[in-house]
Formats: structure tokens, C-alpha cells, sequence
């Protein structure tokens, strides 16, 4: 009984505050996701990249970037000039070798 007494104490719960919303978002304490947490390369509006297909993992090419996102791309497929339905992830693109 004892050691529950000093989880739920360490947690917030016997306090009766919410642990999960305790924390304060102030100006100095808000949470910032930084360039360094994106999976996501840096490569600009109109490269030529590869793409890697969800189903068997092959890169194809004929793409080129379309526009960056924080976290990856959208690409264009270059022979209709369309733009895909789906957010690729940065691990998912890479620049035309």
C-alpha cells in the first residue's frame, strides 16, 4: 500500500491534479518541434526525386517536389504534372541519382 501511495503522489493523482495536463504552457515552457526531429531532408520546391512505393519499396523516378512539409513532401509525378494525394515522408524521398 505503501509503494502506491508513493506512485500515485509522484504521478499527480493523489494531489487530484490531472498529471497528463499538470505541466504549464508558458512562454518559456511551450513545446517547439525543432528542424531535428523531422525525418524529412532538405531539398527545395522543383527537385527531381525518387520516391519510394508503399507496397513493395522500390524507388521510382519521375517525381519532383512539389512542396515541403515539416515532416516530408508532396511530390508531382513529372509526365502529367500531378500532384499525388499523399504526404511522402522524408525517408520515402530522396534526390534523383
Amino acid at each position: 500500500m505503501v509503494a502506491w501511495a508513493r506512485v500515485l503522489s509522484l504521478t499527480g493523482v493523489e494531489s487530484g491534479r490531472d498529471p497528463v495536463r499538470s505541466y504549464r504552457v508558458g512562454d518559456s515552457e511551450k513545446m517547439n518541434r525543432f528542424a531535428e526531429h523531422s525525418s524529412r531532408l532538405d531539398l527545395a520546391v522543383g527537385t527531381s526525386v525518387e520516391v519510394r512505393g508503399h507496397f513493395r519499396g522500390e524507388w521510382s523516378r519521375g517525381f519532383e517536389v512539389a512542396e515541403t512539409t515539416h515532416d516530408g513532401y508532396w511530390v508531382r509525378r513529372l509526365s502529367d504534372r500531378y500532384v499525388l494525394p499523399v504526404e511522402f515522408l522524408g525517408r520515402d524521398v530522396r534526390a534523383m541519382r
